[in-house]
């Protein structure tokens, strides 16, 4: 047994019940065996606690898999998560390590890490795309099982009030942090624009209600006479091309595009950003005399699209060295947090003055 992994004598002494009630009620046979309900209620409530995980008939595992990692991918596959999963994949490959996978939604992290603790893996990789992550894992008590293993959180977000008031608590428990700041690069590109005179900015919901949390929107909006957040089409109706999704952000923002106004347009995604700008261009819309445009992911090919794209470069290399260095390293063991810093590349779709 693994030191971080706890044997059922220990826990039942840890609990104060026998191996044989403790094997009832995780077996599912606590009331035939007549164990009472206040017993079991009091048993699953410290065994959440400890964060306790059965080894799930992983006495039968055999011994070429004592080292495999436990990957989740908790969230949805953007570009710069496509290229990191490339990028971490090609290392686990080389390196001939195994792996169990999971893929998951936010409501379900916490059952994935469970099976995977009941697998005995010995790391714990989470690749998030949710802002929300920090809250899930210490509000829903998820602390207590990834504390058992060495965990790293790729993509995680340390701009947000909670993520900042939860960073030292997961640092605490064991979990290492691997981002970016988001809050830092848009002031960034915000700050550089001031001088070429938008009226008028159009902003992904997302975004902008992200760089609300961070407390920036002073700072950040009001060089704009008006502020314009809008929704993002739905991607699984455009059968997950990004490409269609912007073209149908076109068609809801052509007809509130003013003539005469300085606008920008702060998307999501590259391909999202070639898709509007393909179908605002063929309406008459000039880019980037009128309408600014910024991307996001820095996509190989944003260089090279019909109006190449001044996009937010994702500093997805790094961020995977330094979850490489965190698998490779097994004598530091202490958590850490990195944060690498993204930046912006300035190309024809919105040209500074």
């Amino acid at each position: 047994m693994g030191k971080n992994y706890m044997s059922m004598e220990e826990l039942a002494g840890k609990i104060h019940i026998s191996r044989q009630t403790l094997s009832a009620i995780i077996n599912g046979t606590w009331k035939e065996k007549r164990i009472s309900q206040a017993t079991y209620q009091r048993t699953m409530t410290l065994i959440d606690q400890l964060g306790y995980v059965p080894h799930s008939s992983a006495r039968h595992l055999s011994k070429s898999k004592k080292n495999t990692i436990g990957l989740i991918y908790h969230g949805n596959f953007f570009s710069h998560i496509s290229k990191a999963i490339q990028y971490l994949n090609s290392y686990l490959y080389k390196e001939q390590i195994p792996v169990s996978l999971k893929m998951t939604s936010s409501l379900a992290l916490k059952e994935s890490v469970k099976e995977l603790l009941g697998e005995r893996i010995r790391k714990i990789i989470i690749i998030n795309t949710f802002k929300d992550l920090a809250d899930r894992i210490v509000e829903e008590n998820i602390t207590p099982y990834l504390q058992k293993v060495p965990t790293i959180i790729y993509n995680y977000h340390f701009d947000y009030e909670k993520d900042k008031e939860y960073q030292n608590i997961l640092l605490q428990h064991g979990i290492s942090l691997i981002g970016f700041s988001r809050l830092k690069i848009y002031t960034e590109f915000f700050k550089n624009i001031q001088k070429n005179h938008f009226t008028t900015l159009f902003i992904e919901k997302d975004i902008y209600n992200r760089l609300k949390n961070c407390d920036a929107e002073e700072v950040l909006f009001s060089q704009f006479s008006t502020v314009h957040s809008y929704e993002q089409p739905d991607r699984e109706e455009m059968e997950f091309n990004e490409f269609l999704v912007g073209e149908s952000l076109g068609k809801k923002l052509l007809p509130l595009l003013t003539s005469g106004e300085k606008t920008v347009i702060v998307t999501d995604s590259d391909m999202v950003a070639e898709g509007l700008a393909d179908f605002l261009v063929k309406n008459g819309v000039e880019i980037p005399g009128e309408t600014g445009l910024l991307g996001f992911d820095n996509l190989n090919a944003s260089g090279y699209f019909r109006i190449p794209l001044t996009t937010i470069h994702v500093p997805v290399k790094e961020m995977i060295e330094n979850l490489v260095w965190l698998l490779k390293n097994k004598n530091d063991t202490e958590a850490k947090a990195y944060i690498s810093d993204s930046k912006i590349i300035y190309r024809e779709s919105l040209v500074l003055e």
